[in-house]
């Protein structure tokens, strides 16, 4: 897929000195439909988290980035799975995070979740997310 997104990329690149301003748009627009219908290819979550001072919950820091190059996204929902000591998951759950994120930009958010018990850690990724034109 990114082999795809290059070679139209460099295509664009190449043939920006011999189109027209009608083609270099078609070009950008199909650029950003390419984008938009792969959200799973382009916004990603990193982050921290930590448990409360009570234990009875974990405050994540998420770290949300779109490396789209135009396409936008919105309403991105994030899965968080629940880890025990034999790495096997205990539950997950899904949270949606109603910002939009511009193309190559990282939004940072923070999310209070439930800590349930027998959890030793904890991750989460990107699920969906919408593309907003």
């Amino acid at each position: 897929m990114k082999l795809i997104y290059l070679l139209s990329l460099s295509f664009l690149i190449a043939c920006s000195q011999n189109i027209d301003d009608s083609n270099y748009y078609k070009i950008l627009k199909q650029l950003e439909l390419y984008e938009s219908i792969r959200p799973n290819t382009f916004v990603d979550a990193d982050g921290t988290y930590s448990e409360s001072f009570w234990g009875d919950k974990i405050n994540l820091n998420v770290n949300i980035t779109n490396s789209a190059k135009i396409a936008k996204f919105k309403d991105i929902k994030i899965r968080v799975s629940y880890y025990s000591k034999t790495e096997s998951i205990i539950t997950s759950e899904d949270h949606i995070i109603y910002e939009v994120v511009n193309p190559q930009q990282t939004l940072t958010k923070k999310i209070q979740v439930k800590n349930y018990q027998d959890t030793n850690s904890i991750g989460w990724h990107v699920v969906d997310a919408v593309s907003s034109y």
